[in-house]
């Protein structure tokens, strides 16, 4: 029994990897098709297509889409970071309230938010300046929720006798804020940073509402392309954005060690 248990697991696992990632072979073997037709199983293999990425008319998206993505998990990461203090640090009261405040982004689809928010920003005149800044409120908003949550379980599972221990051998507040809870809470905040710039990267909902021509990101510029063709360009496109997502998380990983907000090793 335990032996059939064990198998079923292994294959259950092979599954669900196989679930996620073949989509990603597929988008890769697309990106290196020898014409502009895509074919799942090309006779040769060609780079070719890697050559469009680099074109004035990806790259300008691109690079506005990683400025963006890294503005929006700063401000996100400081917010969380000022509501996880708030909350799980100093435990404000009525702090189940005050979370449940900082989560509410999240009861409500992201198209909704984002019809909300080109409502309210043309209520005060800031539909006409619709860019950067309204795209960082909207991104930071919807950030906000996952950042302040991933804070505040790292706030509720470090061992605050070494904060009592500063302070027992005369750290001032700023030294033990410094030297001892931020380096506790790194993994917590790199996880947030990671996460916050990844979904605001890949975001559609608020960008498709509140981009404008000049400030459009590669998510926004590959399904207005789709309006008009689908080549191998567009897998290529992804293929780059794929590359960028897991280098950001590998060094990301290396430095903040997030991981170990999710699981413990022995």
């Amino acid at each position: 029994m335990d032996r059939a248990l064990n198998i079923l697991f292994r294959v259950s696992v092979v599954a669900i990897f196989a679930f996620m990632l073949l989509p990603m072979l597929v988008v890769v073997i697309a990106s290196l098709a020898p014409t502009n037709q895509i074919e799942l199983v090309p006779d040769s293999l060609s780079l070719q297509w890697f050559g469009e990425v680099f074109t004035d008319r990806w790259l300008r998206p691109l690079q506005f889409s990683l400025e963006l993505a890294a503005l929006t998990s700063i401000c996100a990461t400081i917010l969380g970071l000022m509501g996880a203090f708030a909350v799980a640090y100093f435990r404000c009261p009525a702090n189940s309230v005050v979370m449940s405040f900082l989560l509410s982004p999240l009861s409500a689809p992201q198209i909704v938010v984002g019809i909300a928010l080109l409502q309210a920003f043309a209520m005060v005149s800031m539909h006409t300046g619709l860019g950067i800044v309204t795209l960082l409120l909207g991104h930071t908003l919807v950030m906000v929720p996952f950042t302040t949550r991933m804070i505040t379980n790292n706030i509720y599972s470090f061992d605050r006798t070494l904060q009592r221990a500063a302070s027992v051998l005369g750290a001032t507040r700023a030294q033990t804020l410094r030297y001892v809870i931020l380096p506790l809470l790194k993994p917590g905040l790199f996880a947030a940073i990671t996460f916050s710039f990844i979904l605001s990267f890949n975001n559609i909902p608020i960008s498709l509402f509140l981009s404008q021509p000049g400030a459009t990101t590669i998510s926004i510029a590959v399904i207005n392309y789709l309006e008009y063709r689908i080549d191998p360009a567009l897998a290529a496109v992804n293929v780059v954005c794929l590359v960028i997502i897991i280098v950001l998380v590998a060094v990301l990983e290396k430095i903040g060690k997030f991981s170990h907000t999710l699981y413990k090793r022995d």
